[in-house]
């Protein structure tokens, strides 16, 4: 057997992700100096002390310090039962706990040596470590043949006491030795690829007897301080920020900046100096060209590039900036350089309490794009949304049986409560996970569902009925969005080049074939060649304004814009999009996250509330109205808690100064309230174009409540959520309604009348921002865009690969399933290219 199959293991990964995969996914992309030790100054200092401290200390003679007060009489103290226990957190125990980690196994690594300090990541800083507190302090027994020269002929031998051991002190070098070399027989091509044939085969025994797995956590200890890898610790937040000041300083930014930042209206910030009768200068030829580094496109990127293919991302916005990894700040996104700074047509039906009845639309224009900024909820629908799905597009390779596989292939579950296994994922990029409940107010919310009738469950699971936790797109305490699990790790690639802060104008379309695209980047218009496929993935409202930029669209559109017309297809129709509500306040007599901003950013960093969950999420409960649970759910309500209710709500949904002032009334620290999404409605709507200039953002009329049957809707289970009021738990809690006011519909209607709540639900109800179905996918060109592989109609090499090909409304939020259809037409695009 050849060398490289003995270790399929990691013979699969590309060399450019050696590091990810052998140091760990989460901080493969730390490459510089700046991210791990963004602080010079206090580098320099640490610096200086290691070398006094170098020719200054004691060296240790044995192990006295570890039984300081020690009584050799008392009995072991217990510390647990583990899967393995690990021995030495050096160059090759740290690996063996990283890879027997990377499951569910429950772990135990204990070192002799404290955490290794910033100095050792200067590598020429080595040989001061030697006989200090980091090092063993060892000598050899004296020689009559050699260390002639060194005191009593005992040379030192230097031996790494801490986290990475020698491996931290050393010189430093990457030597692997000859094939030659034998150990008990078997060949080794390095010490660490050795070891990871080594964890693949115990875990592969493990799984073949059946060895029950439990939740991960890896100790650091020897009598030294304890490093709980646990929800309570924030590893991760420190390697990605490790700088508090910074982020302190840039969120004070962020939040200045959404209150005041004069919003975009159309894309002329690409145009600047721009000279409209130049050719496009040539950008060179790639294999692939995907448009879009958000959610799906970020995803198809990665994928692609994971062999030798070369591969184009092209993104309109700049990189997510630090403050995008705190997922409670969500929407403070909004309006800023980050956001598209949309806004749908006028409304006659909804959004009657925003400026001009124009609600505003939300869309990332950064690296992840909307995963950047959204709430962050991992909810991928129902069993029923599938079936439907491939029952539409007449093809079962959407049905949910085949389906699941690529939703559990993306995900990585660090959640146990209400998980239902088979369900999930538990070794893919994009990490999901619960946050900490808000004490009483979580468990409360639970035991009032309850009482109505509903059971606890994973939602994600079997069935959605009932109630539960909210998951979360989370990396213990960092947002999981598609930019850190999927762009991030793949962009040192040297196959993948990202062009971000590119506007893309067109897709080059020659003899019925898709050749390349042009895109404007610091006012200058480029051409980029595909010799494989373009992969549209700008999203549901900018993948239809490209197409028809490009000529595929409703004739009579594209002819009302003077576009010559390539292929009829109905580009941009059939929007459909869920539709929110916040109708019923609730206040407490309990003070929560009663804390100042930087308060607030320690406890993120703790991984402790608030700012861990998006927009305060607490519970979430599926309903059918009907209580057929055959069927698909038709309402969301979603608990929003405390500090996100305040008078800044309604600055965030584009409220005018009326109700914007009746919002003062709330108190961010005891409110509540609840989040009633209609999953299904049938009113459908649409994006067309302004004009035939790209400088120009498309139109977006999604046509809510076209269908009087989706106000209706809501109105039903309004009711039926009011009653919650009456529940034992609430009672408990002293949660009682809070009455706002409704300007427009308090004047003409009795509160709690169903005049009066048709009334409220047009004046707040907003946008969902879970859009489908602008280029739907199908069989037929006459009603779709594209055929079951994403192929557009009729245009070879031209594939969509984001939420507008879905075409069904989704049972919960469509993040995850734009993740699960970019993990499969990556797939497709694989197979169909032999790769």
């Amino acid at each position: 057997m050849k060398e490289e199959e003995e270790y399929q293991c990691i013979e699969s990964l590309p060399e450019s992700r050696l590091f990810d995969s052998l140091v760990g996914r989460n901080l493969a992309y730390l490459l510089s100096a700046h991210a791990i030790i963004p602080n010079f100054d206090e580098l320099y200092k640490e610096t200086e002390d290691l070398i006094k401290l170098s020719k200054t200390f004691q060296r240790l003679e044995n192990n006295d310090k570890y039984f300081a007060n020690f009584d050799h009489n008392k009995k072991p103290l217990d510390y647990g039962t583990f899967d393995f226990i690990v021995v030495g957190g050096g160059t090759a125990g740290g690996i063996v706990a990283n890879r027997l980690s990377e499951t569910s196994f429950r772990v135990l690594l204990v070192e002799a040596g404290p955490q290794d300090p910033d100095t050792v990541k200067v590598p020429a800083l080595g040989s001061y470590f030697y006989n200090t507190p980091w090092d063993w302090g060892y000598n050899i027994t004296e020689q009559d043949k050699i260390c002639l020269a060194t005191i009593d002929k005992r040379c030192i031998f230097p031996r790494g006491k801490m986290w990475g051991g020698t491996s931290s002190l050393n010189g430093n070098l990457y030597s692997r030795g000859t094939s030659g070399i034998m150990i008990h027989g078997q060949k080794l091509l390095a010490t660490l690829t050795g070891l990871t044939k080594m964890f693949c085969l115990i875990l592969k025994k493990l799984k073949q007897q059946g060895l029950k797995s439990t939740w991960m956590k890896i100790i650091m200890t020897l009598m030294a301080p304890v490093y709980r890898f646990d929800r309570r610790h924030s590893w991760i937040a420190h390697a990605i920020i490790p700088n508090f000041d910074d982020l302190y300083r840039e969120t004070e930014d962020l939040i200045k900046l959404s209150g005041t930042f004069q919003r975009l209206k159309n894309n002329d910030e690409y145009f600047v100096n721009f000279d409209d009768n130049k050719k496009p200068l040539d950008y060179g030829t790639f294999e692939y060209i995907v448009v879009g580094a958000g959610t799906a496109g970020g995803i198809v990127a990665n994928r692609l590039s994971e062999s030798n293919s070369k591969v184009l991302l092209v993104e309109a916005g700049p990189r997510d900036p630090d403050t995008t990894k705190v997922p409670a700040l969500g929407t403070f996104f909004f309006y800023t350089p980050w956001d598209w700074g949309y806004n749908i047509t006028k409304q006659d039906k909804i959004c009657l309490a925003t400026i001009d009845k124009r609600c505003i639309f939300p869309r990332g224009k950064m690296w992840g794009g909307t995963s950047s900024l959204n709430g962050n909820v991992y909810s991928r629908g129902t069993k029923w949304d599938y079936d439907t799905w491939a029952e539409i597009v007449g093809n079962p390779d959407w049905s949910y049986e085949n389906v699941l596989p690529y939703f559990k292939k993306a995900e990585t579950a660090r959640f146990k409560i209400d998980l239902d296994k088979s369900y999930h994922g538990f070794d893919g990029p994009q990490f999901t996970d619960l946050i900490e409940d808000t004490p009483g107010l979580t468990k409360m919310l639970l035991r009032a569902f309850k009482e109505r009738g509903s059971i606890e469950v994973d939602y994600n699971g079997r069935s959605p009925y009932g109630v539960s936790r909210v998951q979360n797109f989370l990396d213990r305490n960092v947002r999981a969005g598609t930019a850190h699990s999927y762009i991030r790790p793949a962009a040192g690639r040297p196959n993948l080049l990202i062009s971000d802060n590119s506007l893309v104008t067109k897709v080059i379309i020659a003899n019925d074939r898709a050749v390349g695209i042009e895109f404007v980047k610091n006012g200058k218009l480029y051409f980029a060649q595909s010799s494989k496929e373009v992969i549209l993935a700008a999203g549901a409202i900018n993948t239809p304004q490209i197409l028809m930029l490009s000529g595929i669209g409703p004739s009579e559109e594209l002819k009302k814009h003077g576009i010559k017309l390539v292929k009829a297809l109905p580009v941009g129709q059939n929007l459909q999009d869920h539709v929110s509500v916040f109708p019923l306040f609730f206040r407490t007599n309990h003070t929560y996250y009663n804390l100042i901003l930087k308060e607030q950013l320690k406890s993120w960093y703790e991984n402790r509330r608030p700012l861990t969950g998006g927009w305060g999420i607490q519970v979430v409960n599926f309903r059918n109205l009907k209580n057929d649970r055959s069927s698909k759910p038709d309402i969301e309500f979603i608990t929003v808690g405390p500090p996100f209710l305040s008078s800044t709500i309604a600055t965030a949904n584009g409220f005018n100064e009326e109700y914007t002032s009746a919002y003062q009334i709330l108190n961010q620290y005891t409110d509540f309230t609840f989040d009633v999404v209609l999953l299904h409605p049938e009113s459908k709507g649409e994006v067309t174009l302004q004009s035939k200039d790209p400088r120009d953002y498309p139109l977006i009329n999604p046509n809510y409540f076209a269908a009087e049957k989706d106000l209706e809707t809501i109105y039903q289970s309004i009711k039926w959520l009011l009653e919650i009021k009456n529940t034992e738990a609430f009672k408990n809690f002293k949660a009682e309604r809070l009455l706002v006011a409704m300007p427009g519909c308090d004047e003409n209607y009795k509160t709690d009348s169903r005049n009066w709540w048709y009334c409220v639900i047009k004046h707040l109800a907003f946008p969902g921002s879970h859009v489908t179905g602008s280029a739907i996918m199908g069989t037929c060109p006459s009603n779709s865009v594209t055929n079951p592989e994403l192929k557009v109609h009729g245009i070879r090499g031209l594939r969509i690969a984001d939420a507008s090909v879905i075409p069904v409304t989704i049972s919960g939020h469509t993040t995850a399933p734009t993740v699960m259809v970019a993990e499969k037409v990556s797939d497709l695009i694989k197979a169909e290219h032999g790769q």
